[in-house]
């Protein structure tokens, strides 16, 4: 009797639990994007549309071993709380950074073509710059309990000074 009533406790809490969305996606009327396609089982939203985002850009080359393995770029956008909150994302996971996927032209428009260079010939390790983006073809997802989001950059004004270094943030999970 006992294995026949948690038998169907189990059956009846998995009926339930495909019943509502295990994962909601919160959308805030502040973004002007709208989502073209939802994958629930990969937990994935992909919009359409552009949206202003502020926040700082961070270009960095990743450190390898040693230098002859330094060679990964990586380019991201830290919104600022007020603009990240506006972002559509999955409840419980507010978008803390955005993957930038033309990365290096982002940074040339922010930051101009002679940092840019800086950045691309390594004389510059990290740049970071606050500005204010216009974001496009917007992606967001959560993988392994970690959001992530990815975009382009559509159009950037700087709202202060580069910020240059030699030497790299630490990098890792």
């Amino acid at each position: 009797m006992k294995k026949a009533f948690v038998l169907l406790a189990i059956l009846a809490s998995s009926a339930f639990a495909g019943a509502s969305d295990p994962l909601p996606l919160v959308q805030s009327p502040g973004a002007d994007l709208t989502l073209v396609r939802r994958d629930r089982e990969h937990t994935i939203a992909e919009y359409k549309g552009q949206t202003y985002v502020s926040g700082t850009l961070v270009a960095q080359w990743i450190p390898g071993v040693d230098e002859e393995t330094d060679n990964t770029r990586q380019y991201h956008l830290v919104p600022f709380a007020e603009t990240a909150a506006k972002l559509p994302h999955f409840q419980g996971y507010p978008v803390q950074k955005i993957e930038l996927t033309n990365g290096f032209a982002a940074l040339r428009m922010v930051a101009g073509s002679q940092v840019a260079a800086q950045f691309a010939e390594k004389r510059a390790k990290v740049i970071r710059i606050e500005g204010t983006f216009v974001l496009g073809e917007y992606v967001v997802g959560v993988e392994c309990d970690a959001q992530w989001a990815k975009a382009i950059v559509v159009k950037a004004e700087p709202l202060n000074a580069v910020q240059v270094a030699g030497k790299p943030t630490p990098f890792g999970c």
